[in-house]
């Protein structure tokens, strides 16, 4: 094997995911406290819509581009998208709620990289470094198993 030293650069793109990965801790501990005193349901409606109006606020020109979500081929995709989203969401609430180790759960909720990573090849066709992402996979699911 041979190990080929490369300088770590972060573009925009890779600041703004080191963002959300920090906003992301602060609102797991914020979720956890909240649903352990309030009723998930209603405070998931509020997840969900409040940031979206807090969007539209701050961003009017924003709501103007959502037409083009209701176009028929769109709109069915999109509908698609929201439910499995809406799960997700459901599914890891319900995990904060339930469990006593919310960075745990945090972790393993991460595991959802492995299969955007399987699913970006099976899908996207993304083949570049395939076998980084499969190793990359492996060892994430290993890390997985030693938490348990």
């Amino acid at each position: 094997v041979a190990w080929k030293p490369r300088k770590f650069t972060a573009g925009k793109g890779e600041l703004f995911a080191m963002a959300a990965a920090v906003m992301y801790g602060i609102e797991t501990t914020n979720d956890r406290v909240i649903i352990q005193q309030y009723d998930l349901y209603p405070y998931l409606a509020l997840a969900f819509w409040a940031p979206a109006a807090f969007t539209a606020l701050v961003y009017p020109k924003a709501v103007g581009g959502l037409s083009h979500f209701f176009q028929k081929r769109v709109f069915y995709r999109m509908m698609i998208l929201c439910a499995t989203y809406a799960a997700s969401a459901v599914f890891f609430f319900l995990a904060l709620q339930e469990s006593r180790n919310s960075s745990l759960v945090a972790v393993i909720n991460i595991a959802g990289v492995v299969v955007t990573s399987v699913l970006s090849v099976v899908i996207l066709k993304e083949r570049t470094n395939i076998f980084r992402k499969v190793f990359g996979a492996a060892l994430a699911f290993t890390g997985l198993a030693l938490l348990q």
